[in-house]
């Protein structure tokens, strides 16, 4: 992961030879268009967003002229300054703190026979997120859930990752005809 710092002026793209699986924008006064891997399909993200998706390389744009810092390349970002105050009853306040995973560890990748459901990662009071990525050389979508089914869960296309949060198991059905692998990752916090 590498920080990208540039100025774009309105209506001008600039292209980046970079390759990662994983791109988040760190500072955006506004929304900033991207594209990958020289296609036409623009995703906007404002400051703070990102997500996993594999390219080689990032073309950026702007609506407005403006300073703007992605982080690109392989692998995630995370931000454990999610703490905060809320007025409680009374005038009085009550601190909030949102803890981030303190240990980030790499899964085996999962082999998931075609046609058929397997469990991910079992339910664990200390995960706070699994990572999940169909590797773009894979040929079949994959659902995610508790139950999924071929046309139930969450849809993971070849070449996508994304971020599943929480301690409940997960479960992937391989929709495809052949057997096939997801790459995973875990953050936990203990």
């Amino acid at each position: 992961m590498q920080d990208y710092v540039m100025a774009l002026t309105a209506g001008v793209e600039k292209n980046l030879q970079v390759s990662g699986n994983f791109f988040h924008v760190l500072y955006a006064a506004s929304p900033v268009m991207l594209s990958f891997d020289n296609n036409s399909a623009k995703t906007t993200r404002p400051q703070g967003m990102g997500q996993s998706r594999e390219y080689t390389s990032v073309t950026v744009s702007s609506d407005v002229t403006q300073n703007v810092t992605l982080i690109l390349g392989f692998g995630t970002v995370t931000d454990n300054r999610n703490v905060g105050n809320t007025g409680g009853a009374g005038g009085g306040a009550a601190a909030v703190a949102v803890l981030g995973a303190n240990i980030f560890e790499d899964i085996a990748d999962a082999v998931i026979t075609a046609g058929t459901a397997l469990t991910l990662a079992a339910a664990d009071a200390t995960r706070i997120e699994l990572l999940v990525f169909n590797p773009s050389t894979n040929l079949n979508d994959f659902r995610l859930g508790d139950s999924p089914t071929a046309s139930s869960g969450v849809l993971l296309q070849p070449g996508f990752g994304t971020v599943v949060t929480g301690t409940a198991a997960v479960k992937a059905f391989n929709t495809g005809a052949t057997d096939e692998a997801l790459t995973l990752s875990q953050g936990r916090y203990v």
